[in-house]
C-alpha cells in the first residue's frame, strides 16, 4: 500500500513559565507546510483462524486484520523556504484494522 499528501505543521516555543515565547525577532509560533509520502506491506492474518475473523466481522464490522510495516518520509521544510525544517523518516510497525 501507498500514500501521498499535503501537510501543514504547526509548531511553538514554551518560555520558563509555559507561554508561548516572544523573541524580538518574531513570534514564537507559527506554521510550516510541506508534504508526505509512505508505502508499506501488509500480511493479511484471518487466514489464522476464519471462525474468530467472521465473527470479528459480523460483531464489530472488522472486515479484515493485517499484520502492517511502513516507511514514512515526510518533507515539511516550507516546500522549499527558509526557517525551520521538520522533516523526518520514520519505520512504523503494528495492526492494521479495516473496516
Amino acid at each position: 500500500f501507498g500514500r501521498v499528501g499535503l501537510d501543514y505543521d504547526f509548531w511553538w516555543v514554551l518560555n520558563g513559565t509555559g507561554d508561548i515565547a516572544s523573541p524580538d525577532k518574531g513570534d514564537g509560533s507559527g506554521g510550516k507546510p510541506g508534504w508526505h509520502a509512505a508505502g508499506g506491506v501488509g500480511l493479511l492474518l484471518d487466514w489464522l483462524d476464519e471462525d474468530t475473523a467472521n465473527d470479528f466481522d459480523v460483531s464489530m464490522s472488522v472486515n479484515n486484520t493485517y499484520l502492517m510495516a511502513e516507511f514514512h518520509y515526510a518533507r515539511i521544510d516550507g516546500l522549499g523556504g527558509g526557517g525551520f525544517d521538520f522533516s523526518s523518516e520514520s519505520v512504523l510497525f503494528g495492526l492494521l484494522f479495516e473496516f
